[in-house]
């Protein structure tokens, strides 16, 4: 396997785990996260230093782009780990989708905490920006390469067709 794949596979495995764990326990126990103490909980409640909304302060907004991610774009990701592995060309239209989407979803949760002042954001200092950014990069520069690879993979398999546009 190409090691643009196996990165792909890789970034999509983290992907899928972290779904599967972390965010699908989110969506699931969102009302009581301050009363829990697992290991999840207090994750959460770390990254709640840097947005309440995602530990005590839960919106519709974080609880649409989780359940989102979880119910629709997770089986996205594993169709498009299936396309790899079987070396599928079908896997870079899928790819593109879905990395697009939640590329595009994750800075529209950076941008709408931005616009709104972070105001879930309980003190507004260097280590709560560094709290509410960096876990959430590998979701944006993850995903963004993750399409970029699929559009260069698309835009190769044009170039093995065709040279010439037909006329009509």
């Amino acid at each position: 396997m190409p090691r643009r794949d196996r990165a792909a596979a890789g970034l999509l495995s983290f992907f899928i785990f972290v779904a599967f764990t972390v965010e699908l326990y989110f969506v699931c126990n969102r009302g009581q996260l301050a009363q829990r103490g697992d290991w999840i909980a207090r994750g959460l409640a770390f990254y709640g230093r840097g947005d309440r909304g995602y530990y005590d302060h839960v919106s519709s907004f974080e609880l649409g782009l989780e359940s989102f991610n979880v119910f629709f774009t997770q089986f996205l990701n594993i169709a498009t780990l299936y396309g790899i592995i079987r070396k599928r060309v079908w896997r870079y239209p899928v790819q593109i989708i879905a990395a697009s989407y939640v590329c595009y979803s994750t800075t529209l949760y950076l941008l709408a905490n931005h616009l709104a002042g972070y105001s879930e954001m309980p003190r507004h200092d260097l280590a709560s920006m560094l709290i509410f950014y960096v876990p959430n990069l590998p979701w944006l520069l993850g995903n963004a390469w993750l399409a970029l690879d699929a559009g260069c993979g698309i835009t190769a398999a044009f170039q093995r067709g065709e040279r010439v546009v037909p006329s009509i």
